[in-house]
């Protein structure tokens, strides 16, 4: 048999494969195609992402919430409550949301846009942030933390005092303004903490503790 006859069997051969498997792999295409569409029109219409429908796990939701009649978030914070005016008096407070199963609050007052000097001056550990407020093992049924109020126990500030200090950014650095976060923690346990405890050691306590966590932003520049 020539070289042209065995191609030209092999060719048949290579048809008659075709004709008797194509049902067997349009149909197999077909399947997968309709799969296919399935999962991807319940990730559409799912509330929940497409990760959390084949993991099954719930998606977290948190309504806790901190807010301040002094100002809104975003907003500048009143004189009042700053070195220009009564440096040691913090803002009020109001909580709402705590979620079920919360056994404290934590709060941390840091801002993070103070100059490299200062920075350089810090702890290691304080990750370039100047606290202005720790206080941690505030009561969990707690809904409003008055002005001046200590609800719990005083961490360390950046001056290394336990209590409230105002915002107060240099004049003679930029920004001139400088943002003020107010987190707030929802803890399933207390911290076995000691009063003075720093920031990075209310963060370390804090891990695998955060049931919520919501934050209040205020801003200030010096009169």
């Amino acid at each position: 048999m020539g070289a042209s006859q065995r191609g030209c069997k092999l060719l048949m051969l290579l048809m008659r494969f075709s004709q008797a498997y194509m049902p067997i792999g349009i149909a197999l295409m077909l399947l997968i195609g309709a799969s296919s569409y399935a999962l991807y029109h319940k990730d559409m219409t799912s509330s929940k992402p497409l990760a959390s429908v084949i993991s099954s796990t719930p998606e977290a939701t948190s309504t806790l919430t901190l807010s301040s009649p002094a100002f809104t978030d975003g907003a500048s914070i009143p004189a009042t409550y700053t070195c220009d005016g009564d440096g040691s008096l913090s803002p009020t407070l109001r909580i709402s949301g705590v979620p079920a199963g919360a056994k404290s609050l934590a709060l941390i007052v840091g801002d993070p846009d103070i100059p490299a000097a200062v920075k350089s001056q810090l702890p290691d550990d304080a990750g370039g942030v100047y606290v202005h407020w720790i206080v941690f093992n505030i009561a969990a049924t707690t809904t409003e933390i008055k002005a001046g109020e200590t609800p719990g126990v005083l961490g360390a500030n950046g001056s290394d005092r336990n209590a409230y200090t105002g915002p107060c950014p240099p004049r003679q650095y930029m920004p001139n303004e400088h943002r003020y976060y107010f987190t707030l923690y929802a803890l399933d346990t207390e911290l076995p903490l000691s009063p003075g405890a720093s920031r990075a050691q209310v963060l370390s306590a804090m891990v695998d503790h955060i049931l919520a966590e919501t934050t209040l932003l205020g801003r200030y520049q010096r009169l």
